[in-house]
């Protein structure tokens, strides 16, 4: 038998941005805590909440907890029992603790040996007399950002104010702090504040509706964007509707009620990102464009929480809130706009980047520096205008607007350079240059947008490591995971085949008057943390683990090759002779791993040294097939790269069959090793093979 069991949390408005996972924590809590209980859940469940609620609706929860048979292991038996077979006072010790006589104890085989073992039956209990305490440990499980405290045992956002709890029609009662659960819930704030009683779970939903709730979180938010879509087509165009903007505001209303504003449109004159900024990010207001979506209308979208009772009141305080917003950033772009942006630019002496690494002016002067170095690297066609973006993306840094509106860095550089006349090129790379500011985010989409958003995150890097400020565990403050992540997606998406380990080095010199570090170090540490995003990455796009593995054991700076490698030889790893082939690999890594003794043998075999017909086939082998394998890893065509490589599996075979490599002459031998190191050297054009998985 089953019944239904309902669960509500009452408490004042809990901030929006916590309810999604306090919601998600209550259910997983839930399912784990009746199965830690053995208590069967025969049917679904489905939660629901407001700002001032999260419940849970549990369908066929069973009336009687499972049996637990239990095997409590005790002493060894030669321990439990003496040479004549009597109980020992170890086996009469624990029979005791255990609640049993021990003639009522087994002796259980293990690997061990013998023990003495004692079996047990728990009864389970009914249900409804262990939910109490599972309920309040339901309530007491949540974790959040931050909480109030009080009463010793409960941390909890806000006050808690009700607790219903039903299982089938019975009330459940336990206490948090100092309130006591019931069958009652409570309405909307406002509209209905008065408890109501609920019989049992199925008419939850409905008592609520009448009480001035919805509170099914699609229902409310299917409602909302109805609202908002109506209104925004009355206005003569359409909502940006923000999956932020639109879950903050869902989870800020228990009865959504869409208004319509307007704004002066002379406003409009200002950046849209800037009126995206004060109407979406700083007010959650959704903003209404034109049917193609190219311009924004002077009107907004404002969500009331309650029906549509004094809209034109509320409506023209959200307005006047607005317009003030748009009086700050009118009066600031004035006011900035006095002077040009390449003007300001000795202001950013003042803006300090990190203390040891000096300021965004010392920042700006490594970036032109540095694109020096780089602009062969990364083939830019146009010098001139990444060194021009070099200087000036920075400046806006240090102007009245960005100050005021911290989240608009780069896009008000990018405007103030278009007044002053710059090169659009040149702008659009201020502020491309952030992008992406985190994973899924767009790519710059010019070509100096491209080069100084790479360069910027590297100086980023390479100055903090420079100082030991090396990301460990959750703890990145500056960003470096984001920005190696940030170089790897730029230099994919433009298809760069720059080497990498060249671009860190020439940054690492922009620092040398600033830190004085072991500079080899510096940039084996970065190589081995960019590699690991690398590695992340891949997986994501479902390459074998030790196919990653492999192609990262070998030459690896060069990110946009290291890709096409991994991708071409993850599809090898699918044909069936993959693993013959990888098997015959190996062997020839493994005599080298064992046997090269530090000495190198990259020059290849001397082919007078050659005695038996087998080496002198494989040298011959190799010879015939390596300008043409060479060219190919030159071409990037990894495929038919590890083809030529397979064409050797038969002389490698035969090598081994037939030949002894650990000869005892030792010239012979070591003319083996290099033979063999010098064919290694040709795999590590393409993987370590070691690292593939038979």
């Amino acid at each position: 038998m089953s019944k239904d069991l309902i669960i509500e949390i009452g408490a004042e408005e809990i901030p929006a941005s916590y309810i999604s996972s306090a919601m998600k924590q209550l259910s997983d809590n839930l399912v784990k805590l009746f199965a830690e209980n053995k208590i069967n859940i025969e049917g679904g469940m489905a939660g629901y909440s407001t700002p001032r609620r999260f419940a849970l609706i549990v369908n066929g929860v069973s009336e009687l907890q499972k049996d637990i048979a239990l095997e409590l292991m005790g002493p060894p038996k030669k321990a439990a029992y003496d040479v004549e077979g009597k109980p020992t006072q170890a086996g009469v010790g624990f029979a005791k603790t255990q609640g049993m006589d021990i003639k009522d104890l087994i002796i259980k085989s293990t690997p061990k040996g013998d023990y003495l073992c004692a079996q047990k039956l728990i009864k389970g209990k009914p249900v409804k007399e262990v939910l109490p305490e599972l309920m309040k440990k339901i309530v007491l499980s949540l974790n959040w950002p931050k909480s109030m405290r009080w009463h010793d045992e409960v941390r909890f956002p806000r006050p808690i104010r009700s607790l219903l709890c039903l299982f089938g029609g019975e009330i459940i009662g336990f206490t948090v702090s100092d309130v006591t659960s019931s069958n009652k819930t409570y309405g909307h704030r406002v509209l209905s504040p008065e408890g109501a009683e609920v019989s049992d779970s199925s008419v939850y939903l409905s008592i609520l509706r009448e009480k001035s709730v919805i509170a099914d979180f699609e229902e409310r938010k299917n409602e909302l964007i109805k609202q908002v879509k109506e209104l925004a087509l009355k206005a003569g165009g359409v909502a940006n509707i923000s999956p932020v903007i639109l879950e903050e505001n869902v989870n800020t209303v228990e009865y959504p009620t869409a208004m319509l504003g307007k704004f002066d449109e002379k406003y409009l004159a200002l950046p849209k990102e800037l009126l995206l900024q004060v109407i979406e990010k700083t007010q959650k207001y959704f903003s209404v464009w034109d049917e193609k979506k190219e311009k924004i209308l002077p009107y907004f979208i404002a969500i009331k929480n309650g029906k549509d009772s004094a809209i034109p009141v509320i409506i023209e305080g959200n307005a006047r809130v607005l317009k003030a917003r748009f009086e700050d950033a009118e009066f600031f772009f004035k006011e900035d706009k006095k002077t040009t942006l390449k003007s300001k630019l000795p202001k950013l002496k003042a803006v300090s980047f990190q203390d040891k690494l000096g300021t965004m002016f010392d920042k700006t002067e490594r970036l032109i520096r540095l694109a020096n170095e780089a602009k062969q690297m990364l083939k830019l066609s146009e010098y001139d205008d990444i060194k021009n973006a070099c200087e000036l993306c920075k400046i806006d840094l240090n102007t009245g607007m960005v100050r005021e509106f911290t989240e608009l860095q780069g896009i008000i550089g990018r405007e103030y350079a278009l007044a002053d006349g710059v090169k659009k090129e040149v702008a659009m790379a201020i502020s491309e240059h952030y992008l992406p500011r985190f994973l899924g985010d767009e790519l710059p989409k010019t070509e100096t947008g491209m080069a100084l958003a790479i360069l910027d995150k590297i100086d980023t890097i390479v100055g903090c490591f420079s100082i030991g400020l090396i990301p460990t565990g959750s703890q990145d403050p500056y960003g470096l995971r984001r920005n190696a992540l940030g170089v790897i997606s730029i230099i994919l998406n433009n298809k760069i085949e720059a080497h990498l380990g060249e671009l860190i080095d020439a940054s690492i010199d922009t620092y040398s008057d600033k830190v004085k570090t072991d500079k080899q170090k510096v940039l084996r540490d970065i190589l081995e943390f960019i590699k690991g995003r690398m590695e992340n990455l891949l997986l994501d796009k479902g390459i074998r683990y030790d196919v990653v593995n492999a192609v990262l054991a070998s030459e690896f700076a060069n990110i946009t090759l290291t890709f096409k490698k991994a991708e071409e030889l993850n599809l090898l790893s699918k044909e069936p002779d993959f693993n013959k082939t990888i098997i015959t690999f190996s062997r020839v890594i493994n005599i080298i791993s064992k046997n090269s003794n530090g000495t190198s043998f990259l020059a290849g075999a001397d082919e007078k040294l050659l005695r038996e017909t087998e080496e002198k086939n494989l040298y011959g082998a190799i010879e015939a097939r390596k300008p043409n394998f060479l060219k190919m890893i030159e071409n990037a065509d990894y495929t038919s790269a590890f083809k030529v490589l397979k064409e050797l599996m038969p002389f490698i075979d035969d090598f081994f069959e037939k030949t002894m490599v650990m000869d005892k002459d030792k010239t012979v031998k070591d003319n083996r090793i290099a033979l063999l190191t010098h064919l290694n050297f040709m795999f590590k054009k393409i993987a370590d093979f070691s690292k593939i998985v038979q």
